[in-house]
């Protein structure tokens, strides 16, 4: 990890100003079920029904409708680069800069990936395939993260978990 200063680490935009930017980008792309989280280590952004048709009048669209997407940013990571890069900085100052920082990252994240979309660099399936949050409540990248960690130290392992199989879900014949 670099000591040079972090991206929007100087950033003087209020929290409020972010969230509420970040609230009508998600609207404006047909988000609906919009929830922002900020929580004492992380913050979250979560929501539905985004709307991404480049072409109204194709077959196949992009369109993903009642599949909920959470990503999650956090702020003790941040506050920790913080710490290293400013060693002099009283901490309630830096952790009121971490505050603001995730919250500009996350705004500028989430416009870099919805305009990428909007324009058909990739899906929103591609974009944000570590927000999709299953019926458990768990995201893409809760579940698939500890088993590329696994892959990485050469371990031979199914990248996915295998699919619990409910007994009422089938017929004998």
């Amino acid at each position: 990890m670099s000591k040079r200063r972090p991206a929007y680490s100087q950033t003087e935009v209020p929290v409020g100003k972010s969230m509420d930017a970040i609230r009508q980008m998600l609207v404006t792309y047909g988000a609906t079920h919009i929830a922002l989280l900020e929580h004492p280590t992380q913050i979250e952004v979560a929501f539905q029904g985004a709307d991404f048709s480049i072409d109204k009048e194709e077959e196949e669209e992009d369109v993903v409708r009642g599949l909920p997407i959470r990503l999650t940013f956090n702020i003790n990571k941040v506050l920790d680069r913080l710490r290293k890069v400013h060693p002099n900085t009283p901490y309630e100052k830096l952790k009121d800069r971490a505050q603001k920082t995730t919250w500009r990252q996350a705004y500028h994240y989430l416009k870099a990936t919805l305009e990428a979309v909007d324009i058909g660099i990739f899906t929103l399936y591609e974009g944000l395939l570590a927000g999709f949050t299953g019926p458990d409540g768990r995201t893409l990248a809760q579940i698939v993260a500890p088993r590329l960690e696994q892959m990485s130290r050469g371990q031979r392992i199914s990248l996915l978990p295998p699919v619990e199989e409910e007994e009422e879900d089938f017929i004998d014949v």
